[in-house]
């Protein structure tokens, strides 16, 4: 048996534009024209399409080539889209690797890439992966005393860089000097 695309790899065979896939070579190097299940015809090797950890789809569909209306961020995540901040969506596919930057529904500004965005990537405040003084720093959210003095007269240090996502017992030593608090949630 050769090792032709449509002996080893019929699917791959069947985007074969204008020339036939059992006259080459399953890792030949020649660029030829493929057309996808949607139409879009591009032009590949074989070997590309077929490396091990370098399959090469489509352009238009994988979104590494940009069609304003078709693949842009704004086309499809109009969702994540709104959340642009002081740039265009419609200027970027979802799998780019620009970092740009984004205003959640709650009013914080951060940056991501735009492809992590496309990937289920939030806002790092209200997922409490940054700390944000005053939203989700444990002054905020555990510890209401915080804010003002302690009942032993002696003032508590800055909790606003500190953030509540340990499970478990939590033992916090110097926060009100000369004590130490334990918070179980």
């Amino acid at each position: 048996m050769t090792k032709t695309i449509a002996n080893l790899d019929p699917k791959l065979a069947r985007e074969a534009f204008g020339w036939d896939p059992n006259t080459i070579s399953y890792g030949s190097g020649v660029e030829v024209p493929w057309r996808c299940d949607a139409g879009h015809v591009f032009i590949s090797s074989p070997n590309a399409r077929t490396s091990r950890g370098s399959i090469v789809s489509c352009p238009e569909c994988s979104g590494r080539f940009l069609i304003p209306g078709v693949n842009d961020l704004q086309t499809t995540h109009p969702t994540i889209a709104q959340e642009a901040f002081g740039w265009n969506a419609s200027g970027f596919s979802a799998g780019s690797g620009e970092k740009k930057s984004w205003m959640c529904a709650k009013g914080h500004v951060f940056e991501a890439k735009v492809a992590h965005r496309a990937n289920g990537s939030n806002c790092p405040f209200c997922t409490n992966r940054k700390v944000l003084a005053g939203f989700n720093d444990l002054a905020t959210t555990q510890l209401p005393t915080a804010a003002g003095s302690h009942e032993s007269g002696v003032a508590p240090r800055d909790t606003s860089l500190l953030q509540p996502q340990i499970s478990g017992q939590v033992v916090l030593t110097e926060l009100f000097a000369p004590m130490s608090i334990t918070i179980n949630y």
